[in-house]
């Protein structure tokens, strides 16, 4: 889970490095009573989901944007530059297309995760505003991914965990050290509302002639 979710911007990094050690205390309190359910010492990993939003409101250069000084995207670059032992799974949709209409339907909706999107609803993706937020995503992932020359860092496209997330769940567990064995044999559960609903982008097809190489990342 997300369990740095909620915690005030300005606190949000002390508050992952301490639970990172165990310490739970600046977390929000329905996050510290899930992660405290269960002792640490059980564990070989313990890690934490961080996302940065892909904003299509900034001048001049994505890295302007006001939502990733809220975010504090640097300081988290910072933060995990200096701590080298911190392993790095970035996660990327190659798809852009896809990533807009997931995230137009998931901001429509407010739903996030688990609910599925109604099938009637139809949506249109102004081009301007696509092509902001796809550059805005481009630029995000360029700079995560520079964390390769200090952290160990492995990058998982998120189609492929799609079509064959048990697969990419056990590289990726031995890639944190943990014993892939241990992993469950069925397929694990992952967020599907988005690809089963027949909500539709009205435009997708302006959308991909608009955005030409910037379709895939």
């Amino acid at each position: 889970m997300e369990w740095t979710h909620h915690v005030p911007p300005w606190r949000i990094i002390t508050a992952a490095k301490r639970a990172l050690t165990g310490d739970y205390s600046g977390l929000p309190e329905r996050q510290r009573q899930r992660l405290a359910a269960v002792s640490v010492h059980h564990f070989s990993a313990i890690g934490f989901k961080r996302l940065f939003r892909s904003s299509n409101k900034w001048l001049l250069h994505p890295r302007l944007a006001p939502a990733l000084a809220v975010d504090r995207f640097a300081a988290h670059l910072q933060w995990l530059r200096r701590d080298t032992e911190v392993r790095i799974v970035h996660v990327v949709r190659e798809d852009n297309i896809a990533w807009l209409r997931s995230k137009t339907l998931s901001d429509a909706t407010g739903s996030y995760s688990g609910a599925r999107y109604p099938d009637e609803l139809r949506l249109s993706i102004p081009v301007g505003v696509a092509r902001r937020r796809v550059r805005a995503k481009m630029w995000i992932d360029k700079h995560l991914a520079t964390l390769c020359t200090t952290n160990p860092y492995i990058r998982v496209n998120y189609e492929d965990f799609v079509a064959q997330n048990l697969a990419v769940a056990r590289k990726l567990a031995a890639f944190l050290g943990c014993d892939p064995e241990l992993l469950p044999a069925t397929e694990l559960v992952h967020q599907v509302q988005s690809r089963a609903s027949r909500a539709t982008i009205l435009n997708t097809d302006e959308l991909r002639d608009s955005l030409g190489p910037l379709a895939r990342f």
